[in-house]
């Protein structure tokens, strides 16, 4: 299954349910396993930003998710478009000041941020 047939059936999923959001958010690896089957081998990130712009262009209210909660272990934030994500939490009415910048700053140093920027 292509990362683009996974986030279609994502998006479906969340359309029809969609308190799932709040499981992708959680725990994407594991949400993503029990909607389609798929175990191994899926680029949650990029099944992610697909999922993000599917439910952006259905401008599906997702203002009941939480991105205080979201799981950046999962993800490579590396290749997270910070813009695209804001645009699709804006359309999709969630609460982009819940998510931690600083968090996703650390990662984007390398995970400690006072070490990147001072070179320790």
């Amino acid at each position: 299954m292509t990362s683009q047939q996974i986030a279609e059936k994502v998006v479906e999923a969340v359309r029809a349910t969609p308190s799932i959001a709040q499981e992708l958010v959680s725990d994407p690896r594991g949400a993503i396993a029990r909607i389609t089957g798929e175990r191994g081998g899926v680029d949650l990130t990029e099944v992610v930003q697909e999922a993000l712009g599917l439910a952006a262009d259905l401008k599906l209210d997702l203002s009941d998710v939480d991105l205080g909660k979201l799981d950046l272990s999962q993800i490579d934030v590396t290749r997270l478009d910070l813009g695209r994500l804001a645009s699709a939490a804006s359309a999709c009415n969630v609460d982009i000041s819940r998510l931690d910048m600083g968090a996703i700053t650390a990662r984007l140093l390398g995970g400690n941020l006072f070490g990147g920027l001072f070179g320790r």
